[in-house]
């Protein structure tokens, strides 16, 4: 299986005015390194718990193989939404996976699991199964402990611009983060 982004979040987690509210920086000199700051820290806090911080939307593609196996992981969390499960039959015609009729979504784990339920017959394209969802937190739902590592570490690349270290903050931000992380599998 392999996943890729097809439209990136539009949002961050933090406005401007709120982390200089936080940084307690005045003035608009900074605001584009603040900016930077908190994409830089999103996207750190997505690579490290394996997460996806603001909605955006996936599309996961699977070979007949990974079709053919009980379950199929859907390795990125947490998933707001499945839009569209679509595969080719033996004729090359494209088909729509119906929920509960063609497969059930186990959304009480992470990752998340997809149990199909109806066979299919063997496509000759090399990724047959193609499913779209929307992943990420809700506005409003980002846990709190991803929130304050989040803070914690712009405000260390803030102070420490020229000389940030693991020692001036990455062992730190990692702790906090790590009891929210999705380990693969």
């Amino acid at each position: 299986m392999y996943v890729k982004l097809i439209t990136p979040s539009t949002t961050e987690p933090f406005t401007i005015e709120e982390i200089k509210l936080y940084l307690r920086v005045e003035g608009n000199e900074e605001d584009s390194l603040i900016g930077d700051l908190i994409k830089n820290a999103r996207e750190y806090a997505e690579n490290f718990t394996n997460r996806v911080i603001m909605p955006a939307t996936y599309e996961a593609v699977l070979s007949y193989s990974d079709y053919q196996r009980l379950y199929v992981d859907i390795p990125t969390s947490p998933i707001i939404e499945l839009q569209t499960i679509k595969y080719f039959d033996g004729t090359e015609v494209e088909q729509n996976f119906l929920i509960d009729n063609d497969f059930n979504l186990d959304s009480y784990r992470e990752p998340y699991r997809i149990k199909f339920i109806n066979s299919i017959t063997e496509s000759t394209k090399l990724y047959p199964v193609r499913i779209t969802f929307i992943a990420g937190y809700e506005i409003g739902k980002i846990p709190g402990n991803i929130k304050m590592a989040m803070r914690y570490l712009i405000a260390k690349w803030y102070e420490y611009r020229e000389d940030f270290t693991v020692k001036n903050g990455f062992s730190e931000v990692d702790k906090m983060l790590w009891h929210g992380r999705v380990v693969p599998i």
